[in-house]
């Protein structure tokens, strides 16, 4: 993959253009070794966060396993 850029303004010195380039390179990386599926974790499912209704007995109903 090549690619390229163009300094428009101002005149950087050869260390801030290494910068510029090794950070661009990484991100251009990053987005490469993220293309795998990410498999999301049972405590993120909404499943898992619901809250008894309130009401009489809410308390009590709380802590029965849920079907």
């Amino acid at each position: 993959m090549s690619t390229s850029f163009e300094v428009t303004h101002g005149n950087p010195s050869d260390e801030e253009l290494a910068v510029v380039v090794s950070l661009l390179t990484a991100a251009g990386n990053s987005v490469q070794a993220t293309d795998a599926p990410v498999q999301m974790s049972n405590w993120a499912r909404p499943v898992m966060r619901q809250t008894p209704a309130a009401g009489p007995g809410a308390w009590w109903r709380s802590g029965l396993p849920q079907p």
